[in-house]
């Protein structure tokens, strides 16, 4: 049985164990050392820090260990796996000299048995590029949303996909726990942050280097058309993260930089060609363009994210907070944010000892340093109109008509309702239709934000103004 039998072996008998299945780079790790890799070939063939490679094994060796009730380590592993029995691995050689019953084999010997071809080989390893991704110690559920993106790139074959939501929510953490579930349908999964907004030039040379080290056209357009080649060429997983930094602060949502509307050359093309890569975009904002792709005939879709539900417990779990009959009501007034509640559960543990119930005896929203900084970056963003608005909505006790805001305001209608509609596209107001028609508000951790960082001299009024 060769090493990726034995691997699959493995993940069959977690799942039956345990409901969980070997993630790629644990994978990755039991596939190298098996083939007697040291941790830093085994870092740089998978495109993750050594480091971090070694943390995984360590945990993966733990894993084993219960699995299989022996204590292995990395200098033991290929030795124990070859002696222990799976009652679903009964091959039988007669026609050489190895013959393997209830046994796992894990000689390079390319013999099979009689009458049988070759087993079928799975796809090589992806090349990685995900050095500069960040790493995330846990993910919590999104099991839906993780079918729905397997599903359109598998099945439905969508070639762009973007990622919305608020800050923080977790786009980055669902679009790299993706990688770990579908690794295998890719020669090529590449991870590229734009936080620092470089050009379209910057970013497709970056790209085109990994696929050829040959000289890159300058001019954009043969830039993207060598670009799309690859994407025909090769099947490719590529991420852009921070797609919001290439618009332009203070401006209304979607407001390209003079000289990055480009990109929007580099998302049509993508969208409207044909090949056989995935590629997704991750935003806080949504632009024009995108949302006038989307409305035509072309192999693109987009998932918002909002809070998590029951899975956000895990975080409170982590941080070993007391008094877990409360956690819903933590996870309730903190909308699922799983950033919101991990500085919130860190403020509890430290200043309360993890005593959710002590902290609850306020009346009032706590919002903890590290989400108001969160919040300081995005209400530096907004445009001057999307601030007014937002200071009025956090006065108001109760969801208000458009129609109603603008009395309110000093502005002229059309500012406001462009705003308002920037502000959605933000992913920062909650909207409500009834048979009266339709309001919006702000959620509550905003709201008493915006109170208590420009309208102190308001009165508070609790958790549900």
């Amino acid at each position: 049985m060769d090493i990726a039998q034995v691997v699959d072996l493995l993940d069959d008998l977690l799942f039956d164990k345990t409901g969980l299945h070997l993630d790629f780079i644990q994978k990755s790790v039991l596939e190298g050392t098996l083939q007697d890799q040291t941790y830093a070939e085994i870092a740089l063939k998978s495109g993750y820090s050594e480091s971090h490679v070694g943390d995984t094994a360590s945990d993966l060796w733990k894993l084993l260990s219960q699995l299989l009730g022996e204590k292995v380590r990395k200098a033991n592993v290929k030795a124990i796996l070859e002696k222990t029995n799976f009652s679903s691995a009964i091959i039988s050689n007669t026609s050489s000299n190895i013959t393997v019953t209830n046994n796992i084999n894990l000689c390079s010997n390319n013999t099979y048995p009689n009458n049988n071809s070759p087993p079928t080989q799975k796809k090589s390893i992806p090349k990685l590029h995900l050095n500069n991704a960040p790493k995330f110690p846990y993910f919590y559920g999104r099991n839906n949303e993780l079918s729905t993106l397997k599903d359109w790139i598998i099945n439905q074959q969508i070639h762009l996909i973007t990622i919305f939501g608020i800050s923080g929510i977790g786009k980055t953490a669902i679009a790299l726990h993706l990688i770990n579930e579908i690794p295998q349908h890719f020669d090529y999964i590449i991870y590229r942050s734009l936080y620092f907004s470089p050009s379209l030039t910057t970013t497709l040379t970056n790209l085109l280097q990994i696929f050829s080290p040959l000289e890159i056209p300058n001019d954009i357009e043969s830039q993207i058309n060598l670009f799309i080649d690859y994407l025909t060429q090769y099947q490719c997983l590529i991420i852009l993260d921070d797609i919001q930094n290439l618009f332009t602060n203070q401006k209304l949502a979607g407001t390209w930089q003079t000289d990055r509307t480009s990109y929007n050359l580099l998302f049509q093309a993508i969208a409207q060609s044909s090949h056989n890569s995935n590629i997704i975009l991750l935003s806080q904002e949504k632009w024009q363009e995108i949302q006038q792709l989307e409305k035509s005939n072309y192999p693109i879709k987009s998932l918002i994210l909002s809070g998590l539900d029951s899975d956000t417990a895990e975080i409170l779990h982590h941080q070993n907070l007391e008094n877990e009959e409360l956690w819903s009501q933590l996870i309730t007034i903190y909308q699922g944010h799983p950033l919101w509640l991990d500085f919130t559960a860190t403020l509890i543990l430290h200043l309360y000892a993890g005593n959710v119930s002590q902290f609850l005896e306020y009346n009032q929203l706590i919002v903890p340093e590290g989400v108001r900084s969160h919040l300081d970056r995005q209400w530096q963003k907004l445009a001057p109109t999307e601030q007014t608005i937002m200071l009025q909505l956090a006065q108001e006790t109760a969801p208000i008509g458009i129609s109603k805001i603008t009395h309110k305001i000093d502005l002229v209608a059309t500012e406001i309702v462009n705003s308002i509609l920037s502000l959605k596209m933000r992913f920062l107001l909650e909207t409500e239709t009834t048979e009266n028609g339709n309001f919006i508000s702000l959620i509550p951790i905003l709201k008493e934000y915006i109170k208590s960082r420009y309208l102190l001299n308001l009165p508070d009024k609790g958790y549900n103004n």
